[in-house]
This record gives C-alpha cells, structure tokens and sequence, in this order.
C-alpha cells in the first residue's frame, strides 16, 4: 500500500496453530468418518427417529466415531481431541507455542505493530465431547 501512496490499518484473524487440515493423517482420518457417516445415511436435519430419539447428523456421527475409535487413530489426530493422552497434548501446546511466536516475529518484522490471539468458543454452541 505504501508504494501506491495510502496506508490503512491491517487486521489479520485466526494465525493460531496448530490444526488438524495441516497433517494428511488426521484428514485422512477425518474423511474416512466422515464418508462412513454420510455412507450409513444419518438424517442430516437431526429430526427424531423411530424411537423418539433425535437422530444424529452426519458430522455428528462422524464425531462420536472418531472420539468412540480415539485409541486408534493417529497422533497427529489425536492431539486435537479433548481427553487425548497427557502427552499429545503437551505436544500441541508446544507446537502452538512455537508457531504463534514465529507468527508474531514475521508479523512485526513486517511493520505490525500489535498482535492479538485468543481461543474462540467451540463452532456450536453448548457443544459436549461425545462420551467413551
């Protein structure tokens, strides 16, 4: 901007990290529940089912298998999951704490003058770990 003679502001969102998009295992796991759920045909509108109980949508379905089969899934999959091993846990904050650092670095090397970072609320309100 400054070369073509005007500056404004700048607002850059969501530089947090790690995410799971960013380890072809955990998309790979992701996509195979994903594919089972929608493949086993859950209601995708949540509407009771036979039994009165609300059916679960797709992705849904796709949660409660992934925290169900937790164990068995990669690492790099696990770590993004509430109750993962103590470890893997860790592992994210580190890798988290070492990305943001770097983020902040190449952003006021760049001219920024302030960086802000928070954890926003989970995409669904009241939103619960399926059960083990």
């Amino acid at each position: 901007m400054r070369n073509f003679g005007y500056e404004k502001p700048l607002v850059a969102g969501e530089y947090n990290a790690p995410w799971p998009n960013l380890y072809p295992e955990a998309v790979a796991a992701m996509q195979a529940a994903l594919a089972a759920a929608f493949a086993a045909g859950s209601d995708a509108s949540g509407a009771p089912g036979a039994n009165g109980a609300p059916q679960q949508t797709p992705e849904q379905a796709a949660m409660a298998r992934l925290y169900q089969d937790m164990a068995s899934l990669p690492p790099q999959l696990q770590m993004f999951m509430r109750g993962c091993p103590p470890e893997l846990e860790a592992k994210r904050h580190r890798i988290n704490c070492r990305e943001l650092v770097m983020r902040n670095l190449l952003a006021l090397s760049a001219g920024v003058r302030r960086t802000v970072c928070w954890n926003l609320a989970p995409d669904i309100p009241a939103t619960r770990t399926p059960s083990r």
